[in-house]
Formats: C-alpha cells, sequence, structure tokens
C-alpha cells in the first residue's frame, strides 16, 4: 500500500482496522491521518513487511504486528505510535530506525532493538515476549510501571535507559539477561530520585556482563525465590 505524493488516506469512524497484507506501507510523500484511539493499523501475513514514511506527514495511532509467526515486520524509517504498540504475533524490527510509542505498549512475541536504532517508550511497557536489544541500540522507557513476565536480553553495549522515578518489574516466568560487551543499565538523563528494577519471586537472572548505575537507594532488588542462573562481571 503506497500513499503517493499530494494523496491522503485518511482513517476515521470507530473501531476501524486497517490490514496491511503486502510487503509494504508507504507514506511516499502524502499524508496518512490515523483514525480516533480505538482504531488501528494491523501488519499481517508471512511475508517481511517494511514500514516506510518518507516525506508528508504520517503517524499512526494504534500499530498491531499480527503475522504468521517467525516472520517479521520491520521499519523503513522513523516511525511514531501516539496511542498503543501491540506485537501479538511475529516480530517487530527496528532495522536501525527511531521508534516513538507516546502510549502503552504490549510485546506478546518479538521485539528487536539492533544498531544504531532506539526504541522511546513514554508509556507502561507489558513484555510477555521477548525484547532483544544488541548495541549500540538505545531504548528510552519513561517515568511509570513497567512489567515483564518474557524476557528482556542486552547484548554488546545495548543501553537501556530509564526515567527518574520509573520501575521495572520482572515478574514469576521472568528473564532479565545480559552478554556481551558491556550492555548498560541506567537512568534516562541526570539522576534525582533515580528508578527501581526489581526481581520478584519467580524470575530468573542471568547476568554475564552488565553496567548497572543511577538506580535508586536500593539498587538492583533481587528478591527472594529469584534464580540466579549467573551473575557475572556486574
Amino acid at each position: 500500500l503506497t500513499v503517493s505524493s499530494l494523496s491522503t488516506l485518511n482513517q476515521s469512524g470507530a473501531a476501524v482496522t486497517l490490514s496491511i497484507w503486502g510487503t509494504a506501507f508507504k507514506s511516499a510523500g502524502g499524508t496518512f491521518s490515523s483514525g480516533p484511539d480505538e482504531d488501528w493499523v494491523e501488519f499481517q501475513g508471512g511475508d517481511p513487511q517494511t514500514i516506510v514514511i518518507i516525506g508528508g506527514s504520517g503517524a499512526f495511532r494504534n500499530l498491531r504486528v499480527n503475522k504468521t509467526a517467525g516472520t517479521t515486520a520491520s521499519l523503513g524509517t522513523t516511525l511514531t505510535v501516539n496511542n498503543q504498540l501491540a506485537v501479538t504475533v511475529g516480530t517487530l524490527d527496528l532495522a536501525d530506525y527511531l521508534l516513538t510509542v507516546n502510549g502503552t505498549a504490549t510485546v506478546t512475541t518479538g521485539l528487536r532493538n539492533a544498531g544504531s536504532s532506539t526504541w522511546v517508550q513514554t508509556g507502561a511497557a507489558t513484555i510477555s515476549g521477548t525484547y532483544t536489544m544488541v548495541g549500540p541500540a538505545v531504548s528510552r522507557f519513561g517515568a511509570t510501571v513497567h512489567t515483564v513476565t518474557g524476557t528482556v536480553e542486552l547484548n554488546d553495549s545495548g543501553s537501556l535507559r530509564v526515567a527518574n522515578g520509573g520501575t521495572f518489574n520482572f515478574d514469576a516466568g521472568s528473564t532479565f539477561r545480559s552478554r556481551g560487551t558491556a550492555p548498560t543499565v541506567t537512568v534516562d538523563g541526570v539522576r534525582t530520585t533515580g528508578f527501581s528494577w526489581n526481581l520478584n519471586t519467580g524470575s530468573t537472572l542471568d547476568l554475564s556482563r552488565l553496567n548497572f548505575s543511577l538506580a535508586n537507594a536500593s539498587g538492583m532488588n533481587i528478591g527472594t525465590g529469584v534464580t540466579i542462573a549467573s551473575f557475572q562481571n556486574v
């Protein structure tokens, strides 16, 4: 689907879903006008897909990746989601671009943030699938509560940053893993109150190398009943 120059695609009405089954969504100089809070743009099917906005204007109100298991939708340019991001089936790959989510994010399957890409997550993130970072990629999470029941994995020089007052809760069934050369968890910006980082009962800690700094006074809070698979070079 291509929105060409001087063209406008207007998504409007209550609970309207625009489903993309082809290989790409391109706003190539045109304007994509996303609908109200209950409207979604959904990427589906078994083909690799690319999301591109070149010139013109456009942002998604709600974006859902609901593809065939094992397939990927990738960013082809910087993208903004103003309300909800949902990765339900398949993987969303940031592919060296900036993804900004001004609302909530739910990652049920996979989100990959590698190379020079950045994920800015303002609202609450819920990760029951796998979030993978490969440096020098950056993540910036807002001052709210983020919940993990899946896996967060930092590799190489990936940098996960949490705003002052933000909280990461790793609940039962979750894994926090680090690998490679000097991945980092730190505060986003100048530390005032720091952030909370909680490994709760039933979670797993699997760290082979990690720089962890500028949290709140509790530091990395490891509760009772946490499985420590590895804790080296931290």
